[in-house]
């Protein structure tokens, strides 16, 4: 039956189609670039903060380099036991992206 407009528009269908890993990288920097910056600030300074907690439970010291690796293998052990889960994906790429950033300023 061909839709006449009398019962208003015609219904669309949305096809999703599946993300692709630029989507998933374009996800991760803005939630480094944008959300995550906003509500944490400077992700050097938070994670030198997070190294100086560590180091006091630990007793030992701990560089932001040491955190952000740390926090990407939580990440890992998240997708080991939850494959299917993106989020942890996308936030492995964001640290991955943070101690990169961190190596080129250290360059200077």
């Amino acid at each position: 039956m061909k839709h006449d407009g009398m019962f208003g528009p015609a219904p669309t269908t949305t096809i999703k189609k599946p993300k692709t890993k630029g989507d998933f990288l374009d996800e991760a920097k803005r939630l480094i670039e944008g959300d995550r910056a906003e509500t944490y600030g400077d992700f050097v300074e938070l994670h030198r903060k997070i190294g100086k907690l560590w180091a006091v439970v630990l007793g030992i010291n701990i560089t932001t380099t040491q955190v952000l690796m740390c926090m990407e293998m939580v990440k890992v052990g998240r997708k080991i036991a939850n494959p299917d889960h993106v989020d942890n994906h996308v936030d492995s790429m964001g640290y991955a992206a943070l101690l990169a950033e961190l190596v080129e300023r250290n360059k200077k």
